[in-house]
């Protein structure tokens, strides 16, 4: 799972980076993804806090987590990690495109 979360993190570090070092005038790319993601994050804190199907059950479920509780830890930790590696992504491609100037 720990690995699923990097790899994701990179991925969103590199799709931001892209979008905003090829596209700069149409960040939408960027801000749609990050928008997707902070749904999804917020739609598992609903979820969790209305304990739909043991969704809060991530927290001390380990070794016998269903795969929803995986899926719910996924969002949980995931999320945040990917936005900050947008947000990265494209201050990177920022630095990058205003020192080509």
């Amino acid at each position: 799972m720990a690995w699923l979360s990097v790899f994701l993190s990179a991925l969103a570090i590199a799709v931001g980076a892209f979008a905003l070092r090829h596209h700069p005038r149409f960040p939408w790319l960027v801000g749609g993804l990050g928008a997707a993601l902070l749904t999804a994050w917020v739609a598992v804190a609903v979820l969790v806090s209305t304990d739909y199907r043991d969704a809060d059950g991530f927290f001390d479920c380990w070794p016998d987590c269903t795969p929803w509780q995986d899926a719910v830890l996924a969002v949980t930790l995931g999320v945040p990690a990917m936005l900050a590696g947008l947000a990265l992504g494209g201050l990177a491609a920022r630095i990058a495109r205003r020192r080509k100037r």
